[in-house]
Parts: C-alpha cells; sequence; structure tokens
C-alpha cells in the first residue's frame, strides 16, 4: 500500500512539473487515468489497441496544454 501510495505522488509530483496551473484534483484524475489505461492494456498487447489509446493520450496531452 506505501509503495502504491509513493508512486501516485511521484507520478502527481511529475504532473505538477508538466502542467502548472493545474488544480490537485485535476492531477489525482490524470494520475488515475494513467494507471487504469496501464494496467487495462497489460494483458492486452494488441498493436491496434496500442495504437488507439496512442492517439487517446497525445488528444488528452494537447486539450491540457491548450488549457495551460
Amino acid at each position: 500500500m506505501r509503495r502504491s501510495i509513493k508512486l501516485a505522488d511521484e507520478k502527481i509530483a511529475e504532473l505538477r512539473q508538466h502542467y502548472a496551473g493545474r488544480d490537485d484534483q485535476d492531477f489525482v484524475a490524470m494520475c488515475l487515468l494513467m494507471y487504469a489505461a496501464d494496467h487495462a492494456t497489460e494483458p492486452l498487447e494488441h498493436p491496434a489497441l496500442q495504437a488507439e489509446l496512442n492517439t487517446i493520450l497525445q488528444q488528452l496531452d494537447k486539450i491540457l496544454q491548450d488549457d495551460v
């Protein structure tokens, strides 16, 4: 449990550096989405799925950068 909390804190700190000025709730939501995406696709190494996920993540990054 402590390891998971430490990893989440590190990811949130990393996100704060990239997306300054965002709300803490935004960082927690982004961290949870990344965690869910990482674990949901681990067993499914299908190239088409990976390409679709990369497209979605790029769109999310663009939206977040446009808001800053």
